[in-house]
């Protein structure tokens, strides 16, 4: 099997970039972009030299239908009242394009971790953990020192937000790897520690996401076949009935108020004013993340973090279906639906050992995804792209999906 373009290079770069990847998830995951751009970059000059193979790739129906998403994506900047749309657009946009060269290379050319990369993956991941866990047990002097903060200074929520999330998903490939090597006790004693962090840390999306991986988890050691087609059913139930259910939720607002946490609240009045306006575009959508560009008038009252009045959120929906509706409307929502379910069933061609991490990945990140960042994110896509492509780098042989 060949280990990647440039192998004489690779047995020294590809070590020291994977191992990269955990200190980067933990102390600047808006960086996460990055390393599918570098990726890509290592494997186009290969994929150059394989035109004929490259046509037949770009032809495959899969491929199509992932182009097309993207293309229709992309011409929803026309008609989008964001008002940098551009912004919104290229980190879906270009974590897209890597992911299809990766696929493109990959479909003919599986490459295949050699233990010292596999041994690098996994220390990088813990040290990211250990510097994570550090800076929150410290009160993050690492980040108060790169940003010019002082002692007082009142840390952004987000900043553990985003690393614990970004660690949430690139742990699921690298506990594939560490089952097959140390056996699934070790695999399940590094994701049952890190779920525990998240509870700590009182990360609840990243917390949701863990919980929902670990169940699908543990069906897909059951069968793989169950807990895949228990994903499509979420798929197909959230792209059928997100809008119609946050269209009531004005019907339950009372009643679900006393239950909900700040956050939680915060969330559920945003797709609250927010599903509505699904209706006044329903074929095309308003365009990519249209929501940041929308006009509300929010009352005296306004929602939590957001001032009174008529303006704009300048948000995300915080989740992901109503984002597909929203932004791209019913042909958005067919498109990038029918992709991702194509992307469940290709999940069941990978190897045994490796199809229930990859399915317990897929649950976790659609959990966050309906909780939390939006896909549009440049970071959040890119975690999503580096965690696919270290599941790929699984895959025993060449013709696979």
């Amino acid at each position: 099997m060949k280990i990647l373009p440039g192998a004489s290079v690779s047995h020294v770069l590809l070590p020291a970039a994977l191992f990269c990847l955990g200190p980067m998830a933990a102390l600047a995951p808006r960086l996460l972009w990055l390393p599918p751009v570098l990726a890509a970059l290592v494997f186009l000059p290969a994929l150059f030299q394989e035109r004929g193979r490259l046509k037949i790739f770009f032809t495959c129906p899969p491929v199509l239908l992932a182009l097309a998403a993207l293309f229709y994506s992309g011409l929803s900047l026309l008609w989008s009242p964001t008002p940098k749309p551009f912004d919104s657009a290229s980190g879906l946009l270009g974590c897209g394009v890597c992911a299809l060269v990766f696929a493109a290379y990959l479909k003919r050319n599986p490459v295949r971790l050699s233990n010292t990369s596999r041994l690098f993956l996994a220390l990088g991941l813990l040290a990211g953990f250990f510097l994570l866990a550090g800076e929150f047990l410290l009160d993050y002097p690492l980040h108060r020192r790169t940003n010019g903060l002082d002692a007082a200074a009142l840390i952004n929520d987000n900043v553990l937000k985003r690393a614990i999330a970004a660690l949430a998903l690139l742990l699921w490939p690298v506990a594939a790897l560490l089952e097959q090597k140390r056996g699934r006790l070790w695999s399940l004693g590094v994701l049952a520690v890190f779920a525990g962090f998240t509870f700590i840390a009182t990360n609840r999306s990243a917390a949701l996401g863990m919980a929902a991986g670990l169940a699908a988890l543990g069906l897909a050691f059951f069968s793989a076949k169950g807990a895949q087609r228990l994903l499509t059913g979420v798929i197909v139930a959230g792209l059928a009935l997100t809008v119609p259910l946050f269209n009531l939720v004005p019907l339950w607002e009372a009643e679900l108020a006393p239950y909900l946490f700040d956050t939680a609240e915060w969330r559920v009045k945003i797709w609250m004013i927010a599903a509505p306006r699904v209706g006044e575009s329903l074929a095309f959508g308003h365009g990519i993340d249209s929501l940041r560009g929308m006009l509300f008038n929010l009352g005296g009252e306004g929602l939590p973090y957001i001032k009174p009045g008529i303006g704009a959120l300048a948000l995300h929906p915080h989740h992901v279906f109503l984002q597909l509706w929203l932004d791209f409307g019913a042909a958005g929502a067919l498109l990038w639906g029918a992709l991702m379910l194509w992307g469940t069933r290709a999940l069941l061609q990978l190897p045994l050992t490796t199809r229930p991490y990859a399915l317990a990945a897929a649950f976790c990140s659609l959990a966050m995804l309906c909780a939390t960042f939006s896909p549009l994110q440049g970071w959040w896509a890119g975690a999503h792209v580096m965690t696919a492509l270290l599941f790929m780098f699984q895959a025993p042989r060449a013709g696979q999906e």
